[in-house]
This record gives C-alpha cells, structure tokens and sequence, in this order.
C-alpha cells in the first residue's frame, strides 16, 4: 500500500525532530502516542522528561496548532508520564529536510 503524501510529511517531521532533540543530548524514545495529525515522542535528559507533539508542514502551509482534543491527549500523555508538554511545529522543504534548520517550540 502506497503512503499517503500527509503521513509521509508527518514522518519526515518526526524523524527531524527526533534528529534535532538527540543532537541536543536528548535520550528520545518511541512515539508514546500516535494521532493523524499530532505525533508524540517522549524525551529525556539528566532529571527532566518531556513529551513533544509534533506537528509538520511542507513549507509555506502553516503545521498549524493543535485542536482541543489534541491538546488534551497530550497534556493526559504527560500527565502518565510525568513528564514537561512541549509542542513542536515543523516547516520542511520539499525534499522532507527542515526548513531553514528551524523548530519552532512552545509549551502546551
């Protein structure tokens, strides 16, 4: 079965941020919780946990925020893991490499 283009650019998105968060000596694990739009990976580093929702675009669209219910999936998932929500928002060039080398990062 063929990947579909949306699900192909959420993938490259994660595999950026993964990237960029074990560059930053972050000990990444597998995704803790998957949605169609919003992924979740959980990271830590020294004492410090956080779980980061990922959201990807091809650049100019916007990867947008998450909705309601997204939010608050992600803030339950941190929640059971103890750990910090962050949400990354993730602007790829058409070849699915980061855009500019830039995430764009806020707390939930």
């Amino acid at each position: 079965m063929e990947e579909r283009q949306e699900d192909i650019i959420i993938d490259a998105g994660v595999r950026q941020v993964r990237r960029w968060l074990a560059d930053n000596g972050w000990t990444v694990s597998e995704e803790v919780g998957v949605n169609p739009t919003l992924r979740q990976v959980e990271a830590r580093k020294d004492d410090i946990s956080i779980i980061v929702g990922i959201r990807s675009s091809i650049y100019p669209e916007d990867p947008g925020f998450p909705s309601p219910d997204e939010k608050r999936k992600l803030l339950s998932m941190a929640r059971t893991k103890k750990g910090v929500p962050k949400l990354v928002r993730v602007w790829l060039n058409e070849d699915l490499t980061l855009k500019d080398g830039n995430l764009m990062w806020s707390r939930v």
